[in-house]
């Protein structure tokens, strides 16, 4: 068991907060379990609270458009996957929940990039890695994406990432207006139905 005196306590909470095993909540001051404990186990995953007030919204959304939906966060220099609901259907498919995706290749990237000049900029000072033909790799090409994200209020990508997938996405602001959560809907191909329901209210 290891011992902490009053006064190291606010060094060791800075320390967890930097690794991103914590987090603050700025209106009450109060920690929370950060992104970065994901790899540890699935506590996280409970306690999150993007993921526990999305699982109804998603499943719905899933049912509608007959389509897998995924739910992101933002981790580290990708989206990390919190909940993911399987396409209604008897095809076999992996659960993606803990997938760390690519920012510039995903619907799901381009609308958390989109809301984050910061974040854009790190990103497109880097290579950008090609995954398929189709993936974005210039500056140029990424920041009309952005762009187009930001006029239309949501994202697409088709085959950028996987060939024969595209998806759709639309960011998700918390009470501080801040987007580092967003909503996907993954789609086979390209569906224009379910980008509509995708974009409606549900409940």
């Amino acid at each position: 068991m290891f011992r902490f005196g009053i006064k190291s306590l606010p060094h060791l909470a800075l320390a967890l907060q930097q690794a991103r095993f914590v987090e603050q909540e700025a209106e009450s001051g109060k920690y929370q379990l950060g992104a970065a404990l994901l790899q540890l186990g699935n506590i996280y995953l409970d306690v999150n609270e993007l993921r526990g007030r999305s699982l109804a919204w998603a499943d719905n959304l899933a049912i509608r458009t007959g389509e897998a939906v995924r739910v992101g966060t933002l981790h580290d220099d990708g989206v990390l996957i919190i909940h993911h609901v399987f396409r209604p259907d008897n095809t076999l498919q992996i659960l993606e929940v803990g997938a760390h995706l690519p920012l510039h290749a995903t619907a799901l990237g381009k609308a958390l990039l989109a809301h984050d000049p910061q974040l854009a900029v790190q990103v497109l000072a880097r290579p950008l890695p090609p995954l398929t033909k189709a993936t974005l790799v210039t500056r140029a090409g990424v920041e009309r994406a952005l762009d187009a994200v930001r006029t239309n209020a949501y994202a697409v990508e088709r085959e950028e990432a996987i060939i024969g997938e595209a998806s759709i996405a639309a960011p998700i602001f918390d009470r501080r207006n801040d987007s580092s959560e967003t909503f996907l809907d993954t789609t086979p191909g390209w569906s224009t139905q379910a980008l509509v329901l995708a974009l409606q209210p549900i409940g």
